[in-house]
């Protein structure tokens, strides 16, 4: 898809892309914050339960607007990876990664060129209406680690070397629990600070999650992408 043709490099470039987590599962949500300035949207497949037809409807009304979608995948769905990409997702966002042999398991089933099965007659093959050029879309798609553990932390400067990793995410919350630390401690900061500094110094892109516009200020500068609430999270703000 169109939409998915830049897209590692988009997220990965220093101008902060701004997304959010849509766990609702709706179409129509999807559909309307394409009418935003947002620049991607992430279906949560690992705190929620959205199966793959309700996957493929998001993405359907997403690309309405030409609006990136990102899939997190939680470990025991990695068989879903092509299904996902089938249907037209721009990216596979990988939790709690704390190994470059969890990446190196799942880049195959990504890439055209290392081993996954290539059908025209799929969303993302337009259906085979047009011919799709294998290496354009191997180099659009995304492939983004999520470093939310002590392990995950001490291996991130091997998994951004990667082929075919531009991006990584940090879970801030995750990461402060399992590290016994304040998320809001200067600590917790400058740890954060630190791997920001070092997967940007190795020319890959980062992003984290966060839940206010004040948050969206305080990080714009130090990321390449941010996912910002959830929608369902936005709308129950409202009633709080």
């Amino acid at each position: 898809m169109d939409s998915t043709t830049a897209f590692a490099a988009e997220l990965a470039d220093t101008e902060c892309s701004l997304g959010t987590v849509l766990k609702s599962g709706s179409p129509n949500m999807a559909e309307a914050l394409g009418q935003t300035e947002l620049d991607f949207l992430l279906i949560d497949r690992q705190h929620a339960s959205p199966g793959l037809e309700t996957i493929e409807h998001v993405i359907r009304a997403a690309d309405l607007s030409e609006l990136p979608v990102i899939v997190r995948l939680p470990r025991d769905s990695l068989g879903l990876v092509g299904n996902v990409l089938d249907a037209g997702a721009a990216g596979i966002m990988l939790p709690q990664t704390e190994t470059v042999g969890e990446v190196e398991r799942v880049l195959p089933k990504v890439r055209y060129d290392e081993g996954r099965s290539f059908s025209p007659n799929t969303r993302a093959g337009r259906f085979g209406t047009v011919d799709v050029d294998r290496d354009v879309v191997d180099a659009g798609l995304a492939v983004i680690p999520q470093i939310e553990t002590p392990r995950g932390l001490d291996n991130a400067d091997d998994i951004v070397e990667l082929d075919g990793v531009d991006n990584l995410a940090v879970g801030p919350l995750d990461l402060s629990l399992s590290l016994g630390i304040d998320r809001e401690s200067d600590e917790f900061n400058a740890t954060l600070d630190d791997l920001f500094d070092r997967a940007r110094a190795a020319g890959c892109g980062i992003g984290t999650f966060v839940g206010t516009p004040a948050e969206i200020d305080a990080y714009r500068n130090r990321v390449t992408f941010l996912a910002c609430g959830s929608d369902i999270g936005l709308v129950t703000a409202i009633f709080d």
